[in-house]
């Protein structure tokens, strides 16, 4: 019994158990008291130790049994007895009032499994803790934010991969001259990575203190840029663009004369499209690099250029050169046309050579009259002539007409230009006819036309017939027929003798045209015209009434055109 109530007097002293452990022991103990005291078969032990001062802060001595002593053994077992259930009385007024078992053991039911509850949720709580730590130890912890996106339990691959992602639609556009072309991030070679500030994020990160970045700032990364040359050079490599079959070849600037100044200028040539390959190749890896979506190859220096240009030295002399021949002013004059020596022609004679050196060329100068000459002279060219009753009379010219001296006049032509002179002047001719009024007509409206075979003569000046006669030319008998051609008067003549092997025949008015034939008077003749000249002709000349031919003496001069012809010769 002593051992139950020290056991109560503990219970109550320890301020840990609950107030409704300690009445349900104090019960308990009551009741067995009351059941030992009823079998009076055990001694009451001291309690001085087992009151203590839990109770009533005062020591008990200890009673000691005394044989032979049964009143007082007694007496002190009623006295202990006594002051135990006083004891216990004074505890028991202590206690709460009793509470109904069926409620306590559903409050106490209900204890337990809120302790379970508790219990299973922090080994949860533990769980998810080590899960989440072990996630945030092999992934980005929850709440990972890079460049505005969230990466909670992203692997490092992932987020790499992601993140770089950012420049996958990069393209670069070149434009070149003949055309534009496009590479793409991975024909560029384009290199895009922020793995560098990934990988210092990643490190920096607690796994065991993953909770703490879910309300962690958002983390910025910076973008490393390269650019794989291997990969862009063969990208390059197989562009249209830089095919050496397709590309072509720039041109040197050309010198074209220009009709309304009178004057060269420069022209550049094509520029061509033949790139420098490693020109382009860096323009392009800088761009990249750079992250620049565009690239003008068109206007850089990456196409090879030609080896001279508008404003080389070399073509300034030549062009100023070249533009003081052509200031050469050459004017030629044929009877009354004037034929001018063009800027033009004068180009055309010049020789320029790849290199831009210009060289005035005689042989050129000579080139170019020979053609003006086949272009213009009339000596020995065939003509047909109109006679004055409308019929016509082919002829070749061989000793009437223009007909410029080449030689001669080349050595000329080529000083006046070689000095930039500005002339105006007849050229050099070996003949020269009497008028020159159009290219090819050097008859103009000044001539004596003769029918040989009517005997008639004609004179036509200004375009009108003034003057007609009869005549008497070469014996046909005699085989002094006159020719038919076409000639000039070689002078005009008073008061001459004509002389041959066996004649002398003093006259007037003597205008040879040919050889020893000409017009004269013949006052010997009483008649003239008809057929006289088949037997009784002249020795090849013209032969003239006196009157008539002191009328065309003094209205035509050196050189005046005459025109002979047969009937057998004309054409309708």
């Amino acid at each position: 019994m002593d051992d139950k109530v020290k056991s109560i007097i503990e219970e109550e002293s320890s301020v840990d158990k609950p107030e409704e452990k300690v009445e349900e022991k104090v019960e308990e103990t009551k009741q067995a008291t009351l059941q030992e005291d009823s079998e009076g078969d055990k001694p009451v032990d001291s309690v001085e130790e087992k009151a203590g001062d839990s109770v009533e802060d005062k020591s008990v001595d200890s009673v000691e049994e005394k044989p032979g002593n049964s009143v007082e053994d007694k007496t002190a077992e009623e006295k202990s007895k006594e002051k135990s259930e006083e004891k216990t009385e004074d505890k028991i007024e202590e206690v709460k009032p009793f509470v109904d078992k069926a409620a306590f053991e559903k409050v106490k039911k209900k204890k337990h499994i809120v302790r379970w509850i508790l219990v299973a949720v922090a080994d949860l709580i533990l769980i998810f803790y080590c899960i989440m730590t072990y996630l945030s130890y092999k992934y980005f912890a929850p709440g990972t934010r890079i460049n505005g996106k969230d990466y909670s339990l992203k692997s490092y691959d992932e987020v790499v991969e992601d993140v770089n992602s950012k420049y996958d639609g990069y393209v670069l556009r070149i434009r070149y001259r003949n055309g534009n072309e496009v590479l793409t991030k991975d024909e560029a070679g384009l290199i895009a990575t922020a793995e560098k500030d990934i990988k210092k994020i990643k490190k920096k990160q607690n796994p065991f203190l993953w909770f703490t970045y879910l309300w962690s700032d958002d983390n910025t990364v910076e973008f490393e840029f390269d650019c794989d040359k291997d990969v862009l050079m063969s990208s390059l490599e197989k562009s249209d663009f830089l095919d050496p079959d397709k590309m072509v070849n720039p041109e040197e600037p050309s010198l074209a004369f220009n009709d309304r100044t009178g004057h060269v200028e420069v022209v550049d040539g094509n520029p061509g499209t033949l790139l420098d390959k490693f020109s382009v190749f860096f323009l392009c890896y800088n761009a990249v690099k750079e992250m620049n979506s565009y690239l003008d190859i068109k206007n850089s220096d990456c196409y090879i250029k030609p080896k001279f240009s508008e404003e080389s030295p070399r073509i300034v002399n030549t062009v100023r050169r070249i533009n003081h021949y052509l200031d050469a002013k050459v004017t030629y004059l044929y009877g009354s046309v004037k034929i001018n020596i063009s800027a033009e022609n004068i180009y055309n004679i010049l020789e320029i050579s790849d290199d831009y050196s210009v060289y005035l060329s005689k042989q050129k100068v000579r080139s170019f009259l020979e053609k003006l000459s086949k272009d213009y002279d009339t000596f020995g060219k065939t003509r047909i002539f109109k006679t004055h009753n409308g019929k016509f009379f082919k002829a070749v010219s061989e000793e009437y007409g223009y007909q410029i001296d080449v030689d001669k006049e080349t050595d000329l032509l080529y000083m006046s230009i070689a000095n930039g002179e500005t002339v105006e002047r007849e050229p050099e001719f070996i003949h020269k006819g009497y008028s020159y009024d159009k290219p090819q007509d050097d008859l103009g409206g000044n001539f004596v036309e003769v029918d040989l075979t009517n005997q008639m003569v004609y004179l036509h000046v200004d375009g009108d017939m003034v003057f007609e006669s009869d005549c008497v030319t070469g014996c046909i008998r005699e085989g002094h027929k006159t020719p038919s051609g076409i000639f000039d008067v070689d002078g005009l003549y008073h008061k001459v003798v004509l002389k041959g092997p066996d004649y002398e025949s003093p006259v007037s008015y003597w205008m040879p045209f040919t050889s020893d034939i000409g017009f004269h008077d013949a006052t010997w003749r009483g008649t003239f015209g008809g057929d006289i000249y088949i037997n009784n002709g002249s020795h090849g000349c013209v032969n003239m009434p006196l009157g008539n031919a002191e009328t065309m003496f003094y209205l035509i001069d050196p050189g005046f055109p005459v025109i002979m012809y047969w009937e057998e010769d004309l054409t309708r």
